[in-house]
């Protein structure tokens, strides 16, 4: 990664960090993953591009962020979080020690395999520019194109699901008040 790359990488994951860390981000993030099929980094990186950068990524955009870390997710990450989740109520015959420790370890492989997908995405983002739309007042039709491009993966009654409008509406807002 030359030392531009880098630095872009290093901000944009700033950014996507410190608004996953902000109060109902994580939770809204995670239920739009579990409940509508959403990959959340892709969502971040949507999400930084609209607030950081004023641009509101298009239909073509946003699957071609999915395109360049789909097989990622699907082969990489999606396994490592079923591993993790797999061990969290513990494992018989193992001590409960051990196997924690051990789920940590796989908690701490699947962020890093997260972050190398951010620096995926972060390397592409220029090209972005084209095809995109500026970001308007709102971040609603930005987050409507996200659930569209994943409304396969998601189970049919997510579309109608108050918990994901609910999830969608905390995201907006964030994004609304951000740029």
């Amino acid at each position: 990664m030359t030392d531009t790359a880098s630095d872009a990488f290093s901000i944009e994951l700033n950014h996507v960090l410190r608004v996953y860390a902000q109060p109902g981000v994580a939770e809204a993030c995670l239920l739009l993953q579990d409940r509508a099929g959403v990959d959340v980094v892709v969502l971040l990186h949507a999400m930084y591009l609209f607030a950081a950068k004023g641009i509101a990524l298009d239909e073509q955009a946003l699957a071609s962020a999915e395109a360049r870390v789909g097989s990622w997710r699907r082969e990489v990450i999606a396994p490592l979080r079923a591993l993790r989740a797999a061990l969290k109520p513990g494992f018989a015959g193992l001590p409960p020690t051990s196997v924690e420790q051990t789920r940590q370890k796989i908690m701490a492989a699947e962020r890093d395999a997260e972050f190398a997908a951010v620096a995926a995405l972060c390397g592409n983002a220029e090209t972005h520019r084209h095809g995109s739309i500026p970001a308007t007042d709102s971040a609603g039709p930005l987050l409507a194109r996200v659930l569209r491009l994943y409304a396969a993966n998601a189970p049919p009654a997510s579309q109608h699901d108050v918990a994901v409008e609910a999830a969608v509406r905390r995201l907006q807002s964030l994004l609304d008040k951000e740029s």
